[in-house]
């Protein structure tokens, strides 16, 4: 598990990623936890494969917000609470996270 905490004049913010350990497949877990204020965030993915010389074939999920990318026999599923959408090879959210 790794938590990264950014501090802003906005507010403060924990980005904490996690796999689980035993699971079926390789999973990785992202959770973004607002602990003070609000602060405006953007996610920016861009899929490579085979040491950046692959780039995948994306396919949006129409019943989720989620992606699908595909590269030979390598497969990758992005799962997000938040819209995201397709910006030239990346794929983006913007987002706000305050605290509880």
């Amino acid at each position: 598990m790794l938590e990264t905490v950014f501090d802003t004049e906005e507010g403060k913010v924990a980005v904490i990623d996690l796999m689980p350990m035993k699971a079926a497949t390789s999973r990785i877990i992202r959770i973004v936890e607002g602990r003070r204020g609000r602060v405006d965030m953007r996610m920016v993915l861009s899929l490579r494969f085979a040491y950046g010389n692959s780039f995948p074939w994306v396919t949006y999920l129409t019943d989720s917000n989620g992606i699908t990318a595909t590269a030979g026999p390598s497969l990758v599923t992005l799962s997000s609470s938040v819209p995201i959408c397709g910006d030239g090879c990346s794929t983006t959210a913007t987002f706000s996270i305050a605290a509880r």
